[in-house]
């Protein structure tokens, strides 16, 4: 029986067309399976360089300093101060222009104006 399904035309043309289908099934799947190792490390490299530049790691000196000087900071004259600076202010120089407008305004309001020589936000 063995022999007679051997002998058949058919029955080896049809095996031989199976080997081949799973020989090249099995090639192709160990292709994709490559290509798709290579897409992943490339997107993986990407996300990571995406990562790093969204948060910088601080240099060694930068946490050196921070450690160093953990509230206040160095002015280049050596002096250390713990307090964060006053914002600068300027004193408004069209008051000789604008003194009469201006206790005019603050007598409208109800109030006194104050000292001539008062700094002003600019």
């Amino acid at each position: 029986m063995l022999k007679e399904l051997f002998s058949n035309r058919l029955f080896i043309g049809a095996l031989a067309f199976f080997v081949l289908c799973v020989a090249g099934s099995l090639l192709y799947m160990q292709h994709v399976q490559r290509i798709d190792a290579e897409k992943l490390a490339e997107t993986e490299e990407r996300a990571k360089q995406w990562n790093e530049r969204q948060n910088p790691k601080p240099t060694e000196t930068e946490a050196d300093v921070a450690e160093q000087t953990p509230q206040g900071h160095f002015h280049a004259d050596g002096t250390f101060h713990t307090e964060p600076h006053d914002v600068p202010l300027e004193i408004n120089k069209e008051n000789d222009e604008n003194d009469v407008g201006d206790k005019a305004y603050w007598k409208s309001q109800g109030l006194t104006p104050p000292p001539r020589d008062t700094p002003t936000f600019v």
